[in-house]
């Protein structure tokens, strides 16, 4: 009896992972032919149905990306950056939200003190994603920001790490 009930849990869990899978990319396909309405219904589906799942986090992403990049609306990309940061942390999805809401946080920063929000997200990226390739533009950011700031010295640091990271930067 344990053991059919421990079966169905998995095959449960199986088929929201499928289910997962299929809603992302019918979004994906909508997605492609511009159908964003179709996009976004699809993908709040699948963060209904599946809201731990890593495509969750990966929906959550490519909305982000859209309200940022399609419709320049980087205050409501940030919400959707921000979930994936606090429920979606373990996924590889994390660091380029996060990487993305510091590069939003640092665009509206119009004076230097008021970057520190934005130099936390990409120190975050650094530390928590060291394998990444976020990484080396965490690393260029964490330069734009230390120059903006007028830290010259740490400025140049970053910028050597990044190149050191790839010499054709």
């Amino acid at each position: 009896p344990l053991l059919l009930v421990l079966a169905a849990a998995l095959s449960a869990g199986a088929q929201e992972g499928d289910l997962a899978e299929r809603l992302f990319a019918s979004g994906e396909r909508a997605y492609t032919v511009k159908s964003f309405g179709e996009a976004f219904e699809t993908w709040n589906q699948l963060l209904q149905a599946a809201p731990k799942s890593p495509f969750a986090a990966q929906a959550l992403l490519r909305m982000a990306r859209h309200k940022l990049e399609v419709e320049k609306r980087p205050d409501e990309a940030l919400p959707l950056l921000e979930k994936i940061k606090t429920e979606h942390i373990k996924t590889r999805f994390a660091a380029e939200a996060m990487l993305l809401r510091g590069e939003i946080l640092a665009s509206q920063s119009h004076r230097p003190q008021d970057l520190k929000e934005a130099v936390a997200e990409f120190n975050r990226v650094v530390d928590l994603f060291p394998d990444h390739p976020a990484v080396q533009e965490a690393r260029f950011q964490l330069g734009e920001a230390a120059r903006r700031q007028g830290q010259w010295g740490r400025a140049v640091q970053h910028f050597m790490e990044v190149v050191r990271l790839d010499p054709a930067a």
